[in-house]
């Protein structure tokens, strides 16, 4: 059998999360709510659940904007904090801040190096092209496909 593609996971695998609870936290204070720490983490992990499993529904920039909406509304509630969400939607999608992880960009480059076609397969929003854009990831990749996209 000859591999002529290989399948890359886009979290965990090529980017990671930057620790979201500081600029939550300051977000939340600009506002004159003030959580502890744990209190974010908590308010953030009931958000992740809810994204990952609605992660698809953000297929184009509308109800891309819609699912954040209502992503912020989750950490918001969780975080008992009485804020709008469709206000306080971006500053909560700008608190989401990804990093590549050591060696993703060598490991893509020995990839195609071995003359291996490279798609990023994950179940994200459509923003990921744009994360993964903003990190110089999509141009060591020759495709990368949401779940968002395939519906």
């Amino acid at each position: 059998m000859v591999v002529e593609a290989v399948t890359i996971d886009a979290y965990g695998t090529l980017v990671t999360l930057r620790d979201p609870v500081p600029p939550l936290r300051a977000a939340l204070a600009a506002r004159g709510i003030a959580r502890s720490d744990d209190d974010i983490r908590r308010a953030f992990a009931a958000e992740v659940v809810y994204y990952v499993e609605r992660s698809h529904e953000g297929r184009d920039e509308a109800t891309l904007a819609l699912l954040r909406r209502d992503c912020a509304a989750v950490f918001l509630e969780a975080a008992d904090a009485h804020i709008d969400p469709s206000a306080f939607a971006p500053e909560f999608v700008g608190a989401l801040s990804f990093t590549a992880l050591l060696g993703a960009a060598d490991a893509c480059r020995s990839l195609a190096a071995a003359g291996l076609r490279i798609a990023v397969v994950s179940n994200w929003d459509v923003g990921l092209h744009d994360h993964l854009s903003a990190l110089g990831i999509s141009r060591l990749v020759d495709a990368v496909v949401t779940s968002a996209d395939a519906g």
